[in-house]
């Protein structure tokens, strides 16, 4: 029941941060889709002036259906999760989820050595030695010695002191034997369980680390160089359109590239903070 609800913690958790990935996505598709909206009209202006021809008018359109096409998706995706949720949750209620930064989770250290699991298979190894040590003294002889005073009726009588050895033998040794068998083939199938359960454990830790050691890597270049990068192009090609040294479509693309920066910045990160969820759940 515990790791049913653990696993179910995990999907909320899961769900809880797509669904702020989405939501943060929606802003970026946001931006590009006003400013795709004025290049439409802009287009749609000069096509009717003469002062562009058909093919910047076109273009415009579709780069903003494009978009437009991106944002609705946004928002179905968006209206998916907050259903995944409810589900997770078993409410009916509408609630919502407050639009924040999407930011990096923390991955606690590992400690394979108190794993739930890990502990259970040695407490059971434990019992198991134990038990296969219970039936080998089955095999041993049952000594006991009594002490004891006597005495009789007669005359003159007195006490006279006694001791009484006794051996027991066990008359099943066959039997015995085959109860230790049992115990220590038992003790070895549990020992199995447990080494291969910790060997699938860290083969499962170390395939989800080199996956979040890839998605680490793009996030830091996007913290280290590719926000300060996104920045300057928005604010180079944006002094560039001002001063007539490109078009609107180039100040747009320029534009584009900048937000694409972005978005493959919260492509990573939401992979990353998945891949965290899941490797604490393996852990706990």
């Amino acid at each position: 029941q515990s790791r049913s609800s653990a696993a179910s913690d995990v999907y909320k958790r899961q769900t809880y941060y797509t669904i702020l990935f989405w939501e943060n996505l929606k802003l970026n598709y946001q931006y590009l889709d006003s400013l795709y909206g004025e290049f439409e009209r802009a287009s749609t202006r000069r096509y009717e002036t003469g002062e562009t021809n058909y093919l910047e008018k076109l273009t415009a359109q579709t780069k903003k259906k494009e978009i437009a096409l991106q944002l609705e998706q946004c928002n179905d995706n968006i209206l998916s999760g907050y259903q995944t949720l409810s589900k997770w949750m078993q409410s009916n209620e509408a609630f919502t989820i407050e639009t924040v930064p999407l930011s990096q989770l923390t991955l606690s250290v590992n400690d394979f050595a108190n794993h739930p699991a890990i502990q259970y298979y040695q407490a059971a190894a434990n019992i198991s030695t134990q038990a296969v040590e219970l039936e080998k003294k089955q095999l041993l002889p049952d000594l006991h010695a009594q002490y004891f005073l006597g005495g009789n009726t007669g005359d003159n009588s007195r006490l006279y002191h006694g001791f009484q050895v006794g051996v027991g033998v066990p008359l099943f040794r066959k039997s015995q034997q085959s109860n230790i068998k049992v115990a220590e083939l038992e003790s070895k199938v549990i020992a199995q369980q447990q080494r291969n359960y910790q060997l699938s454990l860290t083969a499962n830790y170390e395939q989800l680390q080199t996956q979040l050691n890839k998605y680490d890597k793009a996030l830091q270049f996007y913290q280290q160089d590719g926000k300060l990068l996104s920045q300057e192009i928005i604010n180079t090609s944006t002094k560039a359109f001002r001063s007539g040294e490109i078009d609107f479509l180039q100040y747009l693309q320029s534009l584009e590239n900048a937000k694409n920066l972005e978005k493959n910045y919260l492509d990573n990160l939401i992979q990353y903070n998945l891949t965290v969820v899941e490797m604490q759940y393996l852990m706990e």
